[in-house]
């Protein structure tokens, strides 16, 4: 069977729009699943309670000051994600206060319970106060962080740590700066 050329010629000009049309439907789809990933962003903020007694105590000193921490972690990404851990951290790195590691201990921490669920656009904080500052020393700056579960992957190899860490951007201070 013979076709005319006008006819061939529509044809290649509809497999080229088709062909179009398929290469911009797998790029939306590509752009979409990365878009639609779990993105964590890692808060902290604190607040500081002062006490003052006008005159009842002996020394005319007020109680010192009590710290509390807020340690947040938002998902801004169209997918939730699995938290498995959260706390402070100095800013060499050292843990200083784990909430996994607290809670294990026996310390009542408020907040979800570990490892949480955080959904899509949602946030979980954690409240850390009371005892657990104690031990720290006054002018630490403290940045917090939070650990987010992902199943292993074979490939990429470096896709195989099943815990990806996410810090806070800036750092928070107990106490004053401490001067030399």
């Amino acid at each position: 069977m013979q076709t005319s050329g006008a006819a061939a010629g529509t044809a290649t000009w509809l497999a080229i729009i088709a062909l179009l049309i398929s290469m911009l439907s797998l790029m939306w789809n590509v752009f979409n699943t990365f878009f639609r990933l779990p993105r964590i962003h890692v808060a902290l903020s604190k607040s500081v309670h002062i006490y003052v007694h006008m005159g009842d105590e002996p020394t005319g000193r007020g109680s010192p000051p009590e710290y509390t921490f807020y340690v947040t972690a938002i998902n801004t990404g169209g997918e939730a994600a699995t938290m498995t851990d959260a706390g402070l951290l100095t800013p060499e790195g050292a843990t200083v206060i784990s909430i996994e590691q607290k809670r294990m201990e026996g310390v009542k921490i408020e907040g979800p319970k570990l490892p949480a669920r955080l959904d899509a656009h949602g946030v979980l904080t954690w409240k850390i106060s009371g005892d657990l500052l104690v031990h720290i020393e006054d002018g630490v700056a403290f940045y917090a962080y939070a650990r987010k579960y992902r199943p292993i992957r074979r490939w990429p190899r470096r896709r195989r740590n099943q815990h990806k860490f996410h810090k806070s951007p800036l750092a928070e201070m107990k106490g004053s700066p401490r001067r030399p």
